[in-house]
């Protein structure tokens, strides 16, 4: 059976088939934004490589940050002797040191005290090898006056403390000074090791304080340390019969060390 088709509708059917066959002639031949889409996705991807590339054609362009010279440059130190313990910022800056290592080395000493080793400078933040060696060879630690050695003095000292320290100068006071380092061996509490390290760092300049050994009271006497009560009547009785003018009469009852460290704070006017 056929299917007649009206005028109308055969035109109607051919501008049907006209738009199909249009659609398909433009997905084949225009590209759409979707397909642009799809083409960027599935594009090779940038290599390591072709980045480091970039990387330094840029490099000019970048910002870099200055480098710290004063931590890092080794500059050529002056060969000139310095005392350690008296030296300031602005003369370590003449012998070669940056300000900030100046610094850093007056502000450690202000907290120390003093040098006493030179161990000390392994201490020092941020200082090179370089000038830890110069310090070494150039630094001077003058030597304490024995006598008139303070309480903070020894106290800068490893190994002594505050209530050490004022035993110290309190056993030196009694004593009427030290005439040798040794004596520091003495002091009631002091370890043996402790002296051995700090006794090269003093010497003694000043004399020391005498009793008149023929005048002095038994109480006068007594009051020094190498003075007991046997001691001090002995030289009573002797002084007695004739005016001391040494400590001879002793040698048969004291030792030669001892009497040669006591005579040595009488006199005899």
């Amino acid at each position: 059976m056929k299917v007649k088709l009206t005028k109308r509708e055969r035109r109607g059917a051919l501008v049907l088939v006209a738009f199909v066959l249009l659609f398909l002639v433009v997905q084949v031949f225009v590209p759409t934004q979707s397909s642009s889409r799809f083409k960027i996705a599935i594009e090779k991807p940038v290599t390591d490589s072709q980045l480091v590339e970039a990387e330094k054609k840029n490099e000019g362009l970048k910002h870099t940050p200055p480098l710290v010279v004063e931590e890092i440059e080794e500059i050529s130190l002056k060969d000139t002797a310095i005392n350690i313990n008296t030296v300031g910022i602005f003369d370590l800056k003449q012998v070669g040191f940056t300000e900030g290592e100046a610094k850093r080395i007056v502000n450690y000493r202000k907290s120390l005290g003093r040098f006493n080793d030179f161990n000390h400078f392994a201490s020092i933040y941020s200082l090179s090898e370089q000038k830890r060696s110069w310090l070494i060879k150039y630094g001077i630690i003058e030597k304490l006056e024995l006598n008139s050695a303070t309480v903070s003095d020894f106290k800068s000292f490893s190994g002594i403390g505050n209530k050490l320290a004022n035993r110290i100068v309190s056993y030196r006071e009694k004593l009427g000074g030290f005439i040798q380092v040794t004596q520091l061996y003495e002091v009631y509490g002091l370890d043996t090791l402790v002296v051995d390290q700090i006794a090269p760092y003093f010497m003694r300049k000043s004399e020391v304080s005498k009793i008149n050994v023929n005048l002095a009271s038994l109480e006068e006497l007594m009051r020094h340390p190498y003075v007991d009560y046997r001691l001090a009547m002995e030289l009573i009785k002797q002084r007695s019969q004739v005016p001391l003018k040494s400590l001879d009469f002793l040698q048969a009852s004291y030792s030669s060390e001892f009497l040669d460290k006591t005579a040595q704070y009488f006199s005899y006017e």
